[in-house]
C-alpha cells in the first residue's frame, strides 16, 4: 500500500440533469393531458395531468434528495482501488486517518472501527478490523 486518500462523488450534474428532464417531461405531459382533454373530456385531461405530474414531481424530489458519496481510495502498486464508500464524510475521514496511522506504526495493536449502518445496507456486514 503506497498511499491512502478519500474522494467524493459530486451529484450536482445529476441533479441539474434531473431538473432538465423534469422540465421536458412536464411539457410532454402537458401535451398528452391536453390531447386527453380534447379527445375524452376536460375532467379526464385534468385527471391525467394531475396524476402524471404527481409521478414526475415524485421522481424529481427523489433525484434532488440524493446525498453525496464519500470514498476511501487506496493506491497499491500504482493502481487506485476504491475500498469503501459511505454517506458520512466523517466516517471515511476517520478510517483514512486510522489506516495512515497504522501504516506509520505497523506494530501497534489492532483497532476496531464501528460505523453506523446506512439505511438499506445489509445488516450482516461486520466492522473492519485494522
Amino acid at each position: 500500500m503506497s498511499s491512502v486518500g478519500s474522494r467524493w462523488i459530486d451529484l450536482r450534474p445529476l441533479k441539474i440533469r434531473a431538473v432538465k428532464v423534469f422540465t421536458i417531461r412536464t411539457l410532454i405531459w402537458l401535451v398528452v393531458a391536453g390531447i386527453a382533454g380534447v379527445v375524452a373530456s376536460m375532467t379526464a385531461g385534468l385527471l391525467v395531468f394531475v396524476v402524471g405530474m404527481a409521478f414526475l414531481i415524485w421522481r424529481l424530489t427523489a433525484a434532488l434528495r440524493l446525498k453525496p458519496l464519500y470514498g476511501l481510495v487506496i493506491e497499491v502498486a500504482g493502481a487506485q482501488v476504491d475500498a469503501i464508500w459511505g454517506l458520512d464524510m466523517n466516517d471515511i475521514q476517520r478510517l483514512t486517518e486510522t489506516i495512515v496511522e497504522k501504516m506509520k506504526h505497523p506494530d501497534a495493536p489492532s483497532t476496531v472501527i464501528k460505523f453506523q449502518r446506512a439505511p438499506g445496507a445489509a445488516s450482516s456486514i461486520n466492522p473492519p478490523l485494522l
